[in-house]
């Protein structure tokens, strides 16, 4: 289990994040360290499960294959209001 802050510090990174390169949660963490495991996909990346030893430089472990070229390809995000007023967001 994190602790509060190290889960935070992390939910903080991960909404500095742009639209679709978010991370996934984290898979396993380390109370007593700066150890972290998480994995990340989006709509034009496989799934990849990386490692980060504390350095910001995580490592990928295992990826899925990629089941189509997505080299000259991207996604954008919007957002809508609904009538009650909840953003929606909309990837395209």
């Amino acid at each position: 289990m994190l602790s509060g802050s190290i889960q935070e510090e992390h939910l903080a990174r991960d909404k500095a994040r742009p639209a679709g390169r978010r991370r996934h949660p984290i898979v396993t963490a380390n109370d007593y360290g700066p150890e972290t495991q998480f994995r990340f996909e989006s709509f034009l990346t496989p799934t990849t499960l990386y490692a980060d030893e504390g350095s910001d430089h995580p490592r990928a472990l295992k990826l899925i294959p990629a089941r189509f070229d997505a080299s000259g390809l991207s996604t954008t995000q919007h957002e809508a209001t609904s009538r009650d007023g909840t953003k929606i967001r909309i990837s395209s």
